[in-house]
């Protein structure tokens, strides 16, 4: 894994972390750092994952990057999905 690598898969997931918490309903209760962390955490995942697939280029390699955004998409999205509720109140 190379540095640029990381940083591009800390940006991308990030971005998707912090865009995942923007859209998150009202009626969820989710803290900010948990989609970020999602968002990178998968990114990074993609970033192994691709070595391992054997994409080895010196730089990032677009195949690189579209598994980032997508694993980086999938774990904020299931994040924001799993969330929890918050409670109804009933008079």
């Amino acid at each position: 894994m190379t540095i640029s690598s990381l940083v591009t898969a800390i940006v991308l997931g990030a971005f998707f972390g912090l865009s995942g918490y923007r859209l998150v309903p009202a009626d969820r209760q989710v803290p900010f750092w948990l989609p970020l962390a999602a968002g990178i955490g998968a990114a990074v995942l993609g970033t192994i994952a691709a070595r391992l697939g054997g994409v080895a280029t010196p730089g990032v390699s677009p195949i690189e990057i579209l598994l980032q955004a997508v694993l980086a998409g999938l774990g904020v999205a299931g994040v924001i999905l799993t969330a929890d509720r918050l409670p109804m109140h009933r008079q």
